[in-house]
């Protein structure tokens, strides 16, 4: 008889496991990433009753090992997507006023964007003798 193979879609998912509501735990992760202000429904409160558990359930879902590093990844996919209007308003706020702060903080956050910096080192006019007197000495 054949082995049956594992459908490529299914990986097993070890975040998931001992969980009676996978799905919503899912959509809770997505839930809590997203700012205030776009959350339906808006209160934590009101998200368990749409899952049918209890605002305890969620609590501890927010205690699970992995839960906060999975909302930070699904936020930085939600700003990642809104970084060309960001781009666009750093544009225009720079022309209009100079002033993109705001602009340089969301890049900084959402595109791990760095500022450049660049250092020169001045060695110490004896130390720099020393490496030039060795390297004559090097090449006799």
């Amino acid at each position: 008889m054949a082995e049956e193979e594992t459908p490529k879609n299914s990986k097993k998912r070890e975040d998931l496991k001992g969980l009676r509501h996978p799905a919503e735990y899912q959509e809770f992760i997505i839930w809590m990433a997203l700012p205030e202000f776009y959350r339906v429904p808006k209160t934590q409160g009101e998200l368990a009753q749409k899952f049918g558990v209890g605002e305890d359930t969620l609590s501890e879902w927010k205690q699970r090992e992995g839960f906060w590093e999975a909302v930070e990844k699904k936020r930085r996919e939600w700003g990642k997507e809104r970084t060309p209007n960001v781009i666009l308003g750093l544009y225009r706020k720079a022309v209009k006023d100079g002033n993109a702060a705001e602009a340089k903080l969301w890049l900084q956050y959402f595109e791990e964007w760095t500022e450049k910096s660049k250092t020169e080192l001045e060695l110490p006019t004896s130390l720099i003798d020393l490496i030039k007197n060795a390297n004559i000495r090097l090449k006799r």
